[in-house]
């Protein structure tokens, strides 16, 4: 997924780099946009400390060109696998999008997104939720929102229940009831993220393991019986997904290659 949002940025951004300028401070942000260009070329050959002092050059330039905060926000984040003063600059520089992308909704999502999984990654599951949810608030129906809090949903209630459901029996009453809330919370995103992309096949996977989580604390053999073979037919829903997705992607290579 991180991919993904890593491909939309570049989307969003590649249509706005170059539009017209004119009046007061064209040179300065006329140098701001060469900086912009040339941070996303060093971004491109993973150059990234060159990359970074690009993209501050270019905001101090032109403070109000949000495309260099989102850049320099990627930028950090590929610095962050074991840096939290990357990953904490990643996550400032994102917030900084989210002020200043006004009614662009899909930068300021994009954003959003960004600050939850650098905050996932933390294990910071609190804050990763806080900016899941703030997703949800600029776009209710948002599935990559919805499907990130039932991820963590879900990872949350493995650590205490363990592979096999060993752990639910040293749990007390309170923990099992938080636990078991957290899994109804993630079956319940994950529905209404299904009813918007049926085709969502990671949403597919984290349902089934779900399913299976809430089976750990049901004492009742036949329902136990029925949530597990709803969690079966959900992996093999997955797996299906996962081979279209396959198949889709080669034909688009071979397209690529023809053209």
């Amino acid at each position: 997924m991180r991919l993904g949002i890593k491909r939309a940025i570049i989307v969003l951004l590649g249509i706005g780099l170059v539009f017209g300028l004119s009046g007061c401070g064209l040179i300065a942000k006329l140098k701001a946009r060469d900086h912009l260009n040339k941070g996303v070329r060093f971004y491109s050959e993973k150059k990234y400390d060159e990359a970074v002092e690009s993209f501050k050059e270019s905001i101090k330039l032109d403070p109000s060109l949000t495309n260099s905060y989102l850049y320099l926000g990627m930028t950090y984040a590929a610095l962050s696998t074991g840096r939290q003063d990357n990953a904490n600059a990643a996550i400032k520089t994102y917030q900084e999008v989210v002020e200043r992308a006004g009614e662009r909704t899909d930068l300021k999502v994009i954003a959003m997104t960004s600050i939850a999984v650098l905050y996932e990654d933390l294990e910071n599951v609190d804050k990763a939720k806080e900016w899941c949810r703030k997703i949800l608030e600029v776009q209710p129906d948002n599935t990559e929102g919805l499907y990130r809090i039932a991820v963590i949903d879900f990872k949350l209630s493995f650590r205490k229940t363990g592979t096999t459901g060993e752990g639910v029996a040293q749990l007390s009453e309170e923990e099992q009831a938080k636990t078991l809330k957290l899994i109804d919370e993630g079956i319940t995103v994950l529905s209404k993220a299904l009813e918007k992309n049926p085709d969502f096949s990671n949403a597919v996977d984290y349902l089934n393991l779900l399913y299976r989580e809430q089976a750990k604390f049901t004492k009742e053999e036949d329902q136990k019986r029925e949530l597990n073979r709803k969690a079966d037919q959900l992996s093999l829903k997955a797996l299906e997904l996962h081979r279209k997705e396959e198949s889709e992607k080669a034909k688009k290579g071979k397209t690529k290659k023809i053209a």
